[in-house]
């Protein structure tokens, strides 16, 4: 295997585990708005088990930052070595990124559309208020929703056929 595999398949590694680790963190973000602040379901085994979902956010939050740092170690690599950049942010790679970014913006706006239903559907057809969703959960919850649609469709459309 030459470098420019090597290089490719580290990219796509890394950029998998800013995946798991944003994909963790939102869903343990949204098990603990809906069973937590809402408190939707009220079982003593998960009370114990709901004490360790801020932890398990900090450690996916470390993982999430583990990762976006050797990111940032692998493009300072790639910034020493144009042959190497050029080899592998081709026109194929650009567009897989723009595609991520498309689909990122769309995710973002169906997400705060939801949000906005939230408040006003539930009032309107089921007369009893929506889901609590504080201040706190909504900004991160639309950044790693962001993230999580941006690198899974980054990685859908690089992919090797």
């Amino acid at each position: 295997m030459n470098q420019i595999e090597s290089m490719n398949r580290f990219r796509k590694n890394l950029l998998k585990g800013i995946l798991w680790g944003s994909g963790i963190w939102a869903g343990l973000l949204v098990i603990w708005i809906v069973f937590v602040i809402n408190q939707i379901v009220k079982p003593a085994p998960f009370a114990r088990i709901a004490r360790f979902i801020p932890g398990a956010v900090g450690a996916s939050a470390l993982a999430v930052l583990f990762f976006l740092l050797k990111y940032w170690r692998y493009k300072w690599t790639l910034r020493k070595d144009p042959a190497l950049r050029s080899a592998l942010d081709d026109e194929r790679v650009s567009l897989s990124w723009l595609k991520g970014y498309r689909l990122a913006f769309f995710a973002v706006v169906v997400l705060h559309a939801l949000f906005i239903l939230n408040g006003v559907l539930f009032q309107l057809v089921f007369r009893r208020p929506g889901l609590f969703l504080p201040a706190f959960a909504e900004y991160p919850l639309t950044l790693l929703v962001s993230v999580l649609a941006c690198l899974g469709s980054f990685l859908h459309y690089s992919r090797e056929e």
